[in-house]
C-alpha cells in the first residue's frame, strides 16, 4: 500500500502505510456453499505515529460478477466489508436521522481530524445546543437550555454535568480566553458524542414506548367496542 491511499482517522492526513496484516482461515458453511475470509491489517501514520487497525472480511454469498474479455468466460470476485477497530470514532445510525445533533457532532467530528482544535470544541458546543433543540428546548442561552433539559428529566444528573463541562470549554474556545490542547479537543469530542447518544437513545426509545402504548389503546377500543355490539 502507498503512502496516498489511505486517509489516516486519527488526523485525517493521507500517510497511512501498512506494516503488518494476518488472515483467518477459510470459513467453510456446512449448511451451504457460502465461505467466509477475514483480514486484518495494522496502519502506521507517518504523520501522527499512531497506529490503525482495519478488518476486511470477504464472503462467496455477495460477489460481484466480471467478464473477461480474452477468455470470455465470467468469474466472481468476491466483495470487500471493511471495518474500522481502532480507533472506533463514534457513528449515528439511521434511527437518528430525524436530529439534527448527530450531523452537528460529525462535523465537530471532522474538525478535530483536521487539527482545528478549537474549532472542535466549539462545534461540540453546538452540536450541544442542537441536542437541546432536538428536545424543543429553545431558551435564550445554552445554560438556561441545559438546565431546562435537568428540570424536564432529559438529563440525569451525570448528563447535566457532561452538558456543562462542553458549555464551558466552548465558551472558552469561542471566545479565545485560553488556548485549549490536542488532549482536552480530544476528551470534549469523546464526551459530546456518549451525551448525545445516551440522550438521544433514551428519547428513541421513550417515542416507541408511546407508540406501542397508542397501538395497543387503540386496539383494545376495537376489542371493547366488538365486546359491547355482542352483548
Amino acid at each position: 500500500m502507498s503512502n496516498n491511499e489511505e486517509r489516516c482517522p486519527h488526523c485525517n492526513e493521507k500517510t497511512l502505510i501498512k506494516i503488518t496484516q494476518g488472515e483467518s482461515p477459510t470459513i467453510n458453511h456446512s449448511e451451504s456453499d457460502v465461505w467466509e475470509k477475514y483480514c486484518w491489517k495494522i496502519l502506521f501514520c507517518n504523520d501522527c505515529k499512531k497506529a490503525t487497525v482495519i478488518q476486511e472480511s470477504y464472503s462467496s454469498e455477495y460477489r460481484e460478477e466480471v467478464y473477461d474479455e480474452e477468455t470470455k468466460e465470467f468469474s466472481y470476485i468476491p466483495e470487500v466489508s471493511t471495518e474500522l477497530l481502532y480507533p472506533q470514532i463514534k457513528q449515528f445510525g439511521m434511527g437518528y436521522k430525524q436530529f439534527k445533533s448527530p450531523d452537528t457532532y460529525q462535523e465537530a467530528v471532522q474538525l478535530f481530524k483536521s487539527k482545528s482544535y478549537e474549532a472542535s470544541i466549539n462545534k461540540s458546543r453546538k452540536a450541544l445546543e442542537a441536542l437541546c433543540l432536538d428536545f424543543k428546548i429553545k431558551e435564550d442561552n445554552l445554560k438556561l437550555k441545559i438546565l431546562v433539559m435537568k428540570e424536564k428529566g432529559y438529563f440525569d444528573e451525570t448528563l447535566f454535568d457532561w452538558a456543562e463541562i462542553i458549555r464551558f470549554f466552548g465558551n472558552q474556545a469561542t471566545h479565545d480566553y485560553h488556548e485549549l490542547s490536542e488532549l482536552i479537543a480530544q476528551n470534549i469530542i469523546d464526551l459530546t458524542g456518549y451525551l448525545i447518544e445516551y440522550s438521544l437513545e433514551r428519547r428513541l426509545r421513550k417515542i416507541k414506548e408511546n407508540r406501542q402504548f397508542e397501538y395497543l389503546t387503540q386496539e383494545k377500543k376495537k376489542i371493547d367496542e366488538k365486546t359491547v355490539m355482542e352483548l
